[in-house]
């Protein structure tokens, strides 16, 4: 994944323009725009692939703020002796080369993915090429992997459903088969092979079932003591859709009891100096129309703005781990005047 990031930095010649002198964002913005003929380039997006530059380490950040060329940075220049930049020009055909491609056009148009198809969770993986899509969704299923065997320790004796929001089934199919008392729903699946399988088990076939919704337009499903899983959905989503989709939740679960909601989303560090999560901010902004990796504190907000009060991080490691936000439950019929 990282050659992607790789090809779109040598596309927009960063390096070449940072050996002549450091520069800031929005001077590398209006650069990128005269020289690149793109007035449309948003400085937000060339941002995310400055944050990326950085976390592989081709680029500083200076005191000021601006961004300086590193050691290792100066052989992505073109003029650079056995430089990486031409290397990279030669292999534009291969399938990292192509996200990488789509990568930069976002930039450069201040856009994100633009069709019908990729206006749906998980459209991407019909539209990129086999091995891309299998390494994608092998980085979100290690990161459901470990986000289920958490999940799968918890008690769970006050949920009856679990509604799998994304559809790739992983997280469902591990709490399934360590609470035998449960029902799952997959709302649109599109269900990894390991998931299936195990969903389509004779122990296990019977206790869930599919169904298509328009999540944004339509919500999701009621239920009595469900559990909500989202996994890697927020992330596909723009800043609106996202709190309209957890809206829709809250106020089809206002008035029942014990209502959560699961977030397995790849997060952002708050100081850009670590890789968790800035590789695949990139390939969202290539894929998706609006979509972005978030920060803990990001992702909180959204939850907060759509009325989800109680939230708690379960960290699975430095970078991952389970957002789960409760609603608070109903009062019960006169308790206002106990209280009084």
């Amino acid at each position: 994944m990282s050659f992607a990031v790789l090809y779109a930095f040598c596309a927009l010649s960063i390096a070449d323009r940072l050996r002549e002198s450091s520069a800031s964002t929005s001077e590398l913005a209006l650069w990128c725009q005269a020289t690149l003929h793109a007035p449309q380039l948003r400085s937000d997006h060339l941002s995310r692939l400055l944050r990326a530059a950085y976390a592989q380490g081709w680029i500083d950040q200076l005191q000021d703020g601006a961004w300086s060329l590193t050691h290792s940075g100066r052989d992505l220049c073109l003029t650079a002796p056995q430089s990486w930049a031409e290397r990279v020009s030669k292999v534009s055909a291969t399938p990292w080369a192509e996200v990488g491609h789509r990568i930069g056009a976002a930039i450069l148009t201040g856009t994100g993915a633009q069709g019908h198809e990729r206006n749906a969770l998980f459209g991407w993986r019909d539209e990129v090429a086999p091995d891309v899509a299998d390494a994608l969704v092998a980085d979100m299923g290690r990161r459901s992997s470990a986000a289920a065997e958490l999940l799968a320790l918890r008690d769970m004796r006050h949920v009856l459903k679990v509604i799998d929001v994304g559809g790739q089934g992983s997280m469902l199919s591990a709490l399934l088969d360590g609470h035998l008392h449960l029902q799952g729903v997959v709302l649109n699946p599109r269900l990894t092979a390991e998931a299936e399988g195990r969903l389509h088990h004779e122990d296990m076939v019977s206790r869930w079932k599919e169904e298509k919704v328009d999540l944004v337009r339509e919500g999701v499903p009621k239920s009595y003591k469900p559990l909500y899983l989202l996994d890697g959905v927020l992330c596909q989503l723009g800043d609106t859709q996202a709190v309209t989709l957890l809206c829709r939740i809250v106020n089809g679960m206002k008035g029942f009891a014990a209502a959560e909601i699961v977030l397995v989303e790849p997060l952002l560090a708050e100081q850009p100096t670590s890789h968790g999560g800035v590789i695949a901010d990139l390939i969202l902004m290539a894929l998706t129309p609006a979509g972005r990796v978030r920060t803990l504190a990001e992702n909180k907000k959204l939850l907060q703005d759509a009325g989800w009060p109680h939230i708690e991080h379960v960290p699975f490691n430095d970078e991952q781990g389970l957002i789960i936000a409760r609603l608070p439950a109903p009062a019960r019929p006169g308790s206002a005047q106990t209280n009084a």
